[in-house]
């Protein structure tokens, strides 16, 4: 799953992408669960054009 992150992702007005960010963190526990190889991994890969200082650390830490 592709997350493409501007500064505007977690938008307080609009909630469609942080809607769309819990859905793929609830799928991405369902399907790790069934896969034992990847026990540390994830499955979001975070693309991030512009705004990494608004980058979440649950995001961060993901990816670094």
């Amino acid at each position: 799953m592709v997350l493409v992150f501007t500064p505007l992702y977690f938008d307080t007005k609009h909630h469609y992408c942080a809607l769309e960010y819990q859905g793929m963190k609830d799928l991405e526990q369902q399907r790790l669960g069934k896969i034992e190889d990847f026990s540390n991994k994830g499955l979001i890969l975070p693309v991030v054009f512009r705004g990494e200082d608004c980058l979440p650390d649950e995001i961060k830490t993901g990816i670094m």
